[in-house]
């Protein structure tokens, strides 16, 4: 299902079966960066750093969408198989506009809702809908096509990408760090997704009533830290830790909306 046409507010982004609905506006406010006072020293990252391209892959899905769960199997298979010389970080957003079938996604945000909203604005599409797929935040695609998806993602991976690299302190806060000139980092932002890896809901209502979907990484918070400043680093509050989480940063050229880098580490 597609949504109709719409009109959409200027939102800063800091969006063939499918599901659609018009949708309402909605914001959310940033959570508080901590000065370098309340930052505390990073220990070392356990994952091993790769010449894979990371590629940024968004999917609007909602739990009361029937189309979503083969999007976000699709999901799924290309983070254990990425396509070759690329890393996806897959975040799944849960948008609220399908909850009144029945069904009440327990991931849903209104917030996640108002960032697909500004994707069709600035990527020109006059409905939103469900499952909606965006690679790094430039192009966008019916999430369930899987092969239209990994070459997207090729294509992502060709062009350039700064390198962020992302490490989590002993207060559970996560350091990000741009490594580029401070030239290339002008009017850049980072942006960090708090998510939860391959979590299950049983759904009793709604399109997927009698089913139980087999999520990818769902998103439970997105935090604009602000631009990374001119030692191209920034720092986190306290994030949610334990298993089966963890914390997805990504460069955010402000100008567009362009995601031109980002990486991911275990909260376990």
């Amino acid at each position: 299902m597609r949504s109709q046409a719409f009109a959409v507010l200027p939102v800063l982004l800091g969006l063939t079966s499918a599901c659609s609905k018009p949708i309402l506006s909605s914001g959310a406010a940033a959570d508080p960066v901590p000065t370098a006072a309340e930052s505390d020293t990073h220990v070392s990252i356990d994952t091993p750093r790769t010449d894979a391209t990371p590629v940024l892959v968004e999917l609007f899905s909602s739990e009361g969408c029937s189309s979503c769960p083969p999007a976000e199997r699709v999901l799924g298979d290309l983070l254990d198989h990425p396509p070759r010389g690329t890393r996806v970080l897959p975040i799944e957003f849960h948008v609220d506009y399908w909850d009144y079938i029945g069904h009440v996604d327990r991931f849903a945000s209104a917030a996640f809702t108002q960032r697909q909203k500004a994707y069709a604005q600035r990527l020109g599409a006059s409905s939103t809908y469900t499952p909606q797929a965006v690679v790094d935040g430039r192009a966008e695609l019916v999430g369930s096509r899987a092969a239209a998806l990994a070459l997207a993602i090729e294509e992502a991976a060709k062009r350039p990408h700064l390198r962020v690299e992302l490490t989590r302190t002993e207060s559970n806060r996560c350091h990000v760090a741009i490594g580029a000139t401070s030239a290339a980092r002008d009017h850049v932002a980072v942006m960090l997704a708090e998510v939860v890896r391959r979590p299950a809901t049983k759904v009793e209502r709604g399109e997927n009533a009698g089913t139980t979907i087999q999520h990818s990484w769902v998103a439970t918070r997105l935090v604009d830290l602000g631009e990374a400043g001119t030692n191209g680093e920034v720092t986190s509050g306290p994030l949610t830790s334990g298993r089966g989480h963890e914390a997805v940063a990504f460069a955010v050229r402000i100008t567009d909306g362009a995601i031109l880098g980002g990486d991911s580490i275990s909260m376990d």
